[in-house]
């Protein structure tokens, strides 16, 4: 039985939310959030400093950097002046941390069962789920994705709140 290097999965609800789909090549991470019209492609590979990537285009998107130390990785989604920190602790039943700052952040939280990732990122009232099959993907890049996910759903939501259509 071979383990399939795919991952697929669901960020938010049937209504509100988007489809994760990635593939893991051992060296690069590269996938789509959302649909096809309404969506992203993501790419992430290694870097000198651990992993260094894409989501989106040239003209729209974010940069994504991160950096894994034992059990925790370190990142960034976006640029230095605009962009957002992140740190996620991993545990063999899955990972936890936050995405921004205290009070305009979001708490992460992720389990893994045989394969497939469940987890919830912000509040119980104002949050999303995140639900993936893995796979063979390692269990940070799948997480990477989520916090991706919850990114580009926040600034879909500005975008929106300003009246601009991407």
């Amino acid at each position: 039985m071979t383990v399939s290097s795919n991952l697929k999965g669901r960020f938010g609800s049937i209504d509100d939310g988007y489809d994760l789909q990635a593939q893991w090549t051992g060296q690069e991470f590269v996938g789509r959030i959302g649909s096809y019209l309404n969506g992203m492609d993501v790419r992430v590979g290694a870097a000198p400093a651990g992993l260094a990537g894409r989501v989106g285009g040239v003209s729209y998107g974010f940069d994504v950097e991160a950096a894994v130390a034992g059990t925790r990785m370190e990142g960034r989604l976006g640029s230095y002046l605009e962009g957002t920190a992140f740190v996620l602790d991993f545990t063999p039943e899955g990972a936890s941390g936050r995405l921004g700052g205290v009070t305009e952040g979001a708490d992460a939280n992720f389990r893994i069962y045989a394969g497939e990732v469940r987890g919830r990122l912000g509040g119980v009232t104002d949050g999303f789920d995140v639900q993936m099959d893995i796979g063979a993907v390692p269990f940070p890049l799948a997480a990477l994705l989520a916090l991706c996910a919850f990114r580009m759903r926040h600034e879909a939501a500005q975008a929106g709140a300003q009246g601009i259509r991407r």
